[in-house]
């Protein structure tokens, strides 16, 4: 609409201009033929239209070429300028929406790369969060449940699981797995897992024909990677992953290239590396710290560290709570018959009884040498008896074997205190459970004897004896 108004002003101008130029002649040869008529010039019919034709010749070309061809050829100049501006005009619309073509093509890949960046920060954000919950974690079953929770988020449409090498070394048992739709063996060889013996990551795809571990079934849509747990120069177990439809909006995260993505699977396996073998030396140690290494039982310090704590929870729900006291008769005599390694042997198989003897709630450890003490948390003396009974008999028959040669029988005595009745804290509770113990040895020994008074007391009646 703007080109075509734009064209007809020029022609507009021109014929305005070219009907004043032909009034202007009309009126001037008028106004010539009534100044000639008024000076009364006569002649004869030729002459008089002579006078004006020939006005109109010598005018005329007067007119068109100082007046009239000037304007025309103005308005040609006028319009190939305009031509040239509407050539013009139609070559920067042209490049004014080229342009905004690539303008809005850069916003798409910014916006692209402002998501992955968001992303990427979001990948870095939690892979950082898992580096600091895991090593706030306690033990083993606390670390796999928060690695669990952290690789749901870390790994959106992927599912997996995590395999630890037992002591033996000489299997592979699924500790943890995320996701649905992937099913994962329990439990593998080592040896079907070419990742470890590679020691590095590998990858497959389905519907492709790649080298990969035996264990795993490529059953589905998608690519699958075992990477190796390894720290301290040691193989902990494999990192399994199913990486599933990484193209939907929901499951794209970063970059999708292939070695960006094996990058960041690595650093998620070094990290996991790293938190295990760290949790498994600080149990290792807390192990060492709280149980005996012969017998696997808690150790004294352990039990003098929690005793007391449990004394006070009997007392404030005003419950009994009983020690049972016990040690093997005659260790020294045996020790001195079949050897120090027999000894140890005697002392490995009443750990293990007594393991299987004590219920979930009650505390058993290795006092010292020889002795064993047990608390049995609301338990009252008469009870507590009843269940040092049980212990004695199954110490007769107790048959323990070294180097093919089964010891001889094994008896043990015991003695029975009862909190607050013979001893509101740990010190006098243990000391009138020992007292108990020598009576019973004092008395023939394979016996259990309870306390009867508490250890301050006898003390005080045996001084008025004497």
């Amino acid at each position: 609409m703007e080109s075509g108004s734009n064209g007809n002003g020029p022609r507009n101008q021109a014929l305005k201009l070219l009907l004043i130029v032909v009034a202007a002649i009309f009126f001037g040869e008028l106004a010539i033929m009534i100044v000639l008529q008024n000076l009364a010039l006569r002649g004869s019919m030729w002459v008089n239209i002579a006078d004006p034709l020939s006005l109109s010749i010598i005018v005329f070309p007067m007119v068109y070429f100082g007046v009239f061809r000037p304007v025309l050829e103005k308005n040609r100049r006028l319009k190939e300028v305009e031509r040239i501006l509407l050539a013009e005009r139609a070559d920067l619309e042209r490049r004014v929406e080229d342009r905004t073509a690539e303008i809005a093509q850069a916003n798409v890949r910014l916006a692209e790369s402002l998501t992955a960046i968001r992303n990427k920060q979001l990948e870095i954000s939690e892979l950082a969060e898992l580096t600091r919950l895991l090593p706030a974690c306690d033990n083993l079953e606390e670390a796999y449940g928060v690695a669990r929770k952290q690789l749901q988020r870390l790994l959106p449409g992927a599912s997996g699981a995590i395999y630890l090498m037992n002591h033996s070394r000489n299997c592979m048992k699924r500790v943890l797995e995320w996701g649905t739709g992937q099913s994962f063996e329990e439990t593998f060889a080592p040896q079907s897992c070419w990742s470890l013996r590679c020691g590095r990551a590998l990858k497959a795809r389905h519907g492709q024909d790649a080298v990969f571990c035996t264990h795993a079934e490529i059953g589905q849509e998608g690519q699958y990677h075992c990477i190796p747990l390894m720290a301290n120069g040691e193989a902990l177990g494999s990192f399994f992953l199913h990486d599933g439809d990484r193209q939907a909006p929901t499951n794209r995260r970063s970059s999708d290239d292939e070695t960006e993505r094996a990058e960041f699977l690595n650093t998620i396996a070094e990290h996991l590396a790293l938190a295990i073998s760290n949790i498994q030396l600080r149990e290792a140690l807390r192990h060492q710290a709280l149980r005996d290494p012969l017998t696997g039982l808690f150790n004294r310090r352990y039990l003098l560290e929690t005793l007391q704590r449990e004394l006070d929870r009997a007392a404030s729900v005003s419950s009994p709570a009983s020690v049972v006291l016990f040690d093997i008769d005659h260790f020294k005599k045996f020790n001195d018959v079949h050897g120090h390694d027999a000894g140890d042997a005697l002392l490995v198989a009443m750990g293990s009884l007594l393991l299987r003897w004590v219920r979930p709630t009650e505390i058993v450890a290795r006092y010292g040498g020889e002795e064993f003490i047990v608390f049995l948390p609301d338990v009252p003396l008469a009870a507590a008896i009843e269940r040092a009974e049980d212990l004695r008999r199954a110490v007769e028959v107790l048959s323990v074997v070294h180097h093919g040669q089964r010891l001889g029988a094994i008896t043990m005595s015991a003695g029975v205190a009862q909190a607050p009745e013979h001893g509101a804290n740990q010190s006098d509770l243990v000391k009138s459970a020992d007292l108990a113990l020598y009576h019973g040895k004092a008395s023939g020994r394979n016996r259990v004897v309870g306390a009867s008074m508490p250890p301050h007391a006898e003390a005080a009646a045996a001084s008025a004896a004497s």
